[in-house]
């Protein structure tokens, strides 16, 4: 009885370590295809071309194409609710009011002679130029008016981006670099991650 037990606990622990490795497998398998179904469904949408009611992307909008870098520098999350992804970066959650919101369409059409504030609130956003994913900030230096003809191109990509962070296959500065490239063209974005 005694060899008996022994051979089942061989045989059991063999099946659980059997299992186990191809449990593991097949996560990673599905991580992967999870990513690529993230990736396909980023430059699905990012390629399809979008043209806004009043003409297209150019400089001669009514709203900003891309954040003006001196009002909208970016910035980091420096006191963060916690850490995110193998590289341990600082994670802030969203908070943003709407008194700060609507600072930062005011100081957009009053500094950079946009006319935000006269078209539909519901055709913009205010995004984070450094998305939290990536580690980016709730500051005002982190924000800007985007309209929802330009975040059609950027906003596919982030999740990508920060997927790719979090297996530890792109690094947050890296991320970043990409994602601000792509928020000041965003019509060339998928040209920008067909390669990652």
């Amino acid at each position: 009885m005694l060899v008996y037990g022994r051979v089942m606990k061989v045989y059991f622990c063999a099946f659980v370590g059997v299992h186990l490795l191809f449990s593991c497998g097949s996560s990673s398998s599905n991580d992967d295809s999870n990513l690529n179904d993230t990736r396909s469904s980023a430059l699905n949408q990012v390629a399809k071309p979008r043209i806004p009611a009043d003409g297209s992307l150019d400089e001669n909008s009514r709203y900003p194409i891309k954040p003006n870098l001196e009002m909208t520098p970016g910035d980091l999350c420096a006191s963060a609710s916690e850490l995110r992804y193998p590289e341990k970066i600082k994670y802030c959650n969203r908070n943003v009011d709407k008194s700060t919101k609507a600072m930062i369409f005011d100081d957009y059409d009053q500094k950079l002679g946009f006319e935000t504030q006269k078209m539909e609130r519901g055709d913009f956003k205010i995004d984070h130029l450094i998305p939290l994913c990536m580690g980016g900030s709730n500051k005002e230096d982190n924000l800007w008016p985007q309209h929802k003809s330009v975040y059609a191109y950027t906003d596919p990509v982030e999740p990508y981006l920060c997927d790719l962070m979090s297996i530890g296959k792109l690094k947050q500065k890296v991320a970043v670099e990409i994602i601000l490239s792509i928020k000041l063209d965003p019509v060339h974005a998928a040209e920008k991650i067909r390669d990652l």
